[in-house]
Order: C-alpha cells, then structure tokens, then sequence
C-alpha cells in the first residue's frame, strides 16, 4: 500500500479532531518494530508519548472489508476493531469528502514498555455522526465464559445449572430469578455463571437510567468478592482460568464514565485473576491495554490519589472489621460450617455469605445480593 511511504512528521494538510473518548486501537503487537521506531527504540521503562494518528479507510484489505488502518509518522501501528470500523467508516469517508481528502487525523498516546506499547486516541464520536448511544454500543456486550464450561461439563454432575433451562429471556424478568438463586445456589461455579448472567441482564438495561449501572457495579462487586474461590474451582476443573468477562466489561463501563482509577482497578484485578493460566491469552492482553490506557489517562499523579483516601475509609470501616474477625475467629475455633448464607455478624445487613472459611464482602438485604467490603 503506498501511503506506507507518507512523511515521518504529521503536515499541515492534515485535520485533527478534537475530542476526549477513547478510541481504541488493536493488532499493536503486530507492528511493534515500527511503534519502537516511533517512540525513539525500545524502552527499558515506561513510555507515555503523545502522538497524531491518521485514520485510513483501507480498500484492498483481505481480511475486512470495512478495515481502517492507524498510521503514525507514516508507519502502520494498528487497526481499528472490526466492530469500531463498521461503525466508524462511514463517518470517515464522509469526513474525507467533506475535508477535499486531506487525511483525519486524531491526537492521542503511545504507553507501554518493552513489548507491550499500547495505542489510545481521542476523539468525539459525534464528529463520526455517532450518538453517544451508538458509540456506547460499539463495545462488545458482555460474555459469561459459559460456553467454555458448557464444552466440558456435558459428563459432570458436580453441580447443578438446571437454573438455565427456566432462565427467563427478558432481562427484567431474568434479573430477580437469579438474585434468588444466589441467595440459595452454594456450589461456587454455579454462582460463578449466576453473577455473569446478572451482569450481563443489568448491563443490558443501562440505558434505562443510572440505577441499572449501580446495580451493575454492586453485581460486578459481589462477584469479584468471591472470585478467588471460584478461580481456584475454575482451575480444577479446566486446569485455565476461562474468560472472566466482568473483569472487561466493569474496566470499559468506567471507562466510558472517565473513573480512570476504577477503570484500572479492574482491569489489573483481572490481571492478577488470570496471571499465567489464562485460557484465551487475548483476553489478558485486552486487560493489559485497559490498564495502561487508565494509567495513561492518570499520569503519575493516581498512586497520591489512591493513597490519600483509603485511611479514611478504614477508620470509618475498623467497629465492623472488628466485628467480622471476632465471628471468623469463633467460626475458627469451631467445626467449619458449609458455605450459605448467615446472620451478618457485622449487623449491617440481614445475611452475610460465608464461603467456607471466611466471611465475603457479598451480603443481602431483603432478597437482593449487595456488596459490603470488610
């Protein structure tokens, strides 16, 4: 493709567009030899490099149809995802008309170190006639990671998902039948796909208003607060970690709402979930992304941040800490009870999830699963 051969500098013939939404950029790995040419070789430490990229409508792409190609300093650094070039495209071109065909160009950043740079542009979706609605939805919808347990569980009996046969297939109707059977299921995978299935109804229903995302974050929160047991089930079961969507879509949900701080928070507890047992290693190279976009958008100034209001939150948090190990101590000096539901020895809420060895932060109030960190 000849424009491969274009200026090393971007020129003043070029239009760059404003805006501070993330598009995202994939395939970076591919091209690694021509980011480490940008950023002055490959780096030893951290990089954080302000860029200008040029969107290209590629026409003899073999593999998509609709492809748009990210090119800085004249190099290819990437694509755009197939789902963000369907949507984007047709904005493009008719940017492109409306420009005389002077390249559109967007500002951005290159973050990253060693082998894994990331590309992160900014843009206003609506100058792509995108609504805020349309560009939300580009994001792929959240995936449960049912399917990879489905493909080995036709032989198991271990435990029980005769909850999905009478899964309701509205979302309105879906989301109480599975809050009820997290207050009763105890067999931790069957609760692993319970959580999954809730986020995802709760996930759907958004756009109903921002009630529907506080449920989603407290879901995402209750699950996360049991995810190292279920991990642990999850590995002997399948020898990986399967895909854990809720990690993706809670780092892209704050994403969208500019919470860098949450945004990073998930995408690295994801990371730490996954570690070297990922089944899909491009699901932890997406979280590596996430969390260097957050880091990115944070710059140096987010650890001061964080610092700063967590002791707060442990002085106000120490009478129910206190209350909590007191129980797990007297739970210790006992026989183990199975896990389920019990009184909450802190108080605060009617039922507190026991998981076999410990208290959880996954409580209940009048029938619906909430999350109360210790």
């Amino acid at each position: 493709m000849a424009w491969f051969s274009g200026p090393s500098a971007v020129t003043p013939e070029m239009v760059l567009l404003g805006g501070d939404d993330t598009l995202e950029v994939v395939g970076e790995s591919y091209h690694l030899d021509n980011i480490w040419r940008i950023v002055g070789g490959r780096p030893s430490s951290t990089v954080r490099r302000p860029i200008r990229a040029v969107l290209i409508p590629e026409t003899d792409n073999p593999h998509d149809a609709n492809a748009v190609a990210i090119v800085i300093d004249g190099l290819l650094v990437g694509h755009l995802s197939r789902a963000d070039a369907v949507a984007y495209r047709p904005g493009l071109l008719r940017l492109y008309e409306q420009h005389g065909g002077r390249p559109i160009a967007l500002g951005g950043v290159i973050y990253g170190e060693g082998d894994f740079l990331g590309v992160f542009l900014d843009h206003d979706p609506a100058e792509f006639g995108l609504t805020c609605k349309q560009f939300h939805r580009a994001v792929p919808e959240l995936r449960t990671g049912l399917s990879e347990a489905i493909g080995t569980d036709f032989d198991d009996d271990s435990y029980d998902l005769g909850w999905l046969d009478k899964l309701p297939k509205d979302d309105g109707s879906a989301i109480p039948y599975l809050r009820g059977w997290l207050l009763r299921d105890r067999d931790v995978i069957s609760r692993h796909f319970l959580f999954c299935h809730l986020e995802k109804s709760l996930y759907r229903l958004r756009d109903y208003g921002p009630a529907m995302l506080a449920e989603f974050d407290q879901a995402c929160a209750a699950h996360d607060a049991e995810m190292d047991l279920i991990r642990d089930h999850l590995i002997a079961k399948f020898g990986k970690v399967p895909v854990l969507e809720t990690y993706r879509q809670a780092a892209i949900r704050h994403q969208k709402a500019k919470d860098w701080p949450s945004a990073r928070w998930w995408a690295e507890r994801g990371l730490r979930l996954y570690g070297e047992l990922a089944a899909r290693p491009e699901a932890r190279e997406d979280l590596m992304k996430r969390a260097a976009m957050a880091s990115a958008k944070l710059g140096a100034a987010t650890g001061a941040a964080g610092s700063s209001t967590a002791a707060p939150m442990v002085e106000r948090e120490v009478s129910a800490h206190a209350a909590v190990a007191a129980a797990t101590t007297e739970q210790a000096a006992a026989p183990l009870a199975p896990a389920g539901w019990y009184a909450d020895p802190a108080g605060r809420f009617e039922f507190r999830w026991w998981d076999g060895a410990t208290w959880t932060p996954t409580v209940a109030r009048q029938g619906q699963p909430l999350y109360d960190p210790l």
